[in-house]
Formats: C-alpha cells, sequence, structure tokens
C-alpha cells in the first residue's frame, strides 16, 4: 500500500522532532524512528487500522 504524508504532516513531525531534540539529544531522533515504523506497519497491514471518513 502506498502511503501519502502531507507536506503540511512532514513539516510539522519534523519540527516537533526538532523541539524533542532540543529538549534531550537523542529524541527527536527517536520519534522520527517511531513514526516510520508506524508508517511502515500501516503499509505492511493497511485493514489493522480503520479508515478515516474522507481519507
Amino acid at each position: 500500500m502506498k502511503i501519502v504524508v502531507l507536506d503540511e504532516a512532514d513539516a510539522e513531525l519534523t519540527a516537533a522532532a526538532d523541539w524533542y531534540e532540543q529538549e534531550r539529544e537523542g529524541l527527536g531522533e527517536d520519534l522520527l524512528a517511531e513514526a516510520d515504523r508506524v508508517v511502515s506497519a500501516i503499509a505492511a497491514s493497511p485493514t489493522t487500522w480503520p479508515l478515516v471518513a474522507g481519507s
């Protein structure tokens, strides 16, 4: 399954990772790694999660 991440969502995730990285070194990287893990899990098994109306 193809996963589409909107530019706005990508920018928000990057900003959050930058903020977390300032709070504690490595935490922003952990956030990005977890986001990647979750997106990969969704792509591998898309029927596991419910669809959002209008998506």
